[in-house]
């Protein structure tokens, strides 16, 4: 019995030894590399700047006043971009009753406006202007507009009212064709 004990003992050792031997082998005949390779990918940014809004001119206006407000983007990121301006101004009663916006531009030659995004509620008018080419990195628009102008509107309307200006941008990948800038913002 004692010599079975033994025997099994000396066949453990035995295998222990192939296995670890085998794998030994196959440490001695495999190789292993790490490259890391980094990839830096592009990407959209944009700034809205309106270098000629000064808010003090904009306090205590009235019909008819002009304020200087001038939205331009710059492409501050890697890829080129289709850019757009989203406009939201209140709907006012005007001095003829009818219902019309508070603030009215004139748009720059290098914007169109989006007409199918056009949106207007009980309060707002919201307007869509996309920039009629692609801007590549640190190309910057034209001002949308120079000015607005506050229309003659009723005595009823008071107090602070605003004027949103919102920019967007979307990588371009493609022609400046009027049909694909629209179609880039509908994807948005």
């Amino acid at each position: 019995m004692h010599m079975a004990k033994t025997l099994k003992i000396a066949l453990l050792i035995v295998a222990f030894g192939a296995i670890l031997g085998t794998y030994s082998v196959m440490a001695y005949l495999t190789d292993s590399k790490t490259v890391r390779n980094v990839f830096t990918l592009g990407g959209v940014s944009i700034e809205l700047i309106e270098s000629n809004w000064n808010p003090e001119d904009a306090k205590n206006v009235g019909p008819g006043q002009t304020v200087s407000k001038n939205p331009v983007i710059k492409n501050i990121g890697y890829d080129s971009a289709f850019v757009y301006i989203k406009i939201v101004v209140p709907k006012v009663i005007l001095s003829n009753g009818k219902v019309g916006p508070l603030f009215t531009y004139n748009i720059g030659s290098d914007w169109k406006e989006i007409t199918s995004k056009a949106e207007d509620d009980d309060t707002t008018y919201t307007k869509v202007y996309y920039h009629t080419s692609s801007l590549s990195q640190g190309d910057s628009t034209q001002p949308l507009f120079t000015e607005v102008t506050v229309a003659n509107y009723s005595p009823t309307v008071t107090g602070e009212q605003f004027f949103h200006v919102i920019g967007f941008g979307i990588q371009a990948e493609t022609d400046d064709d009027e049909e694909t800038i629209i179609e880039a913002y509908d994807s948005f």
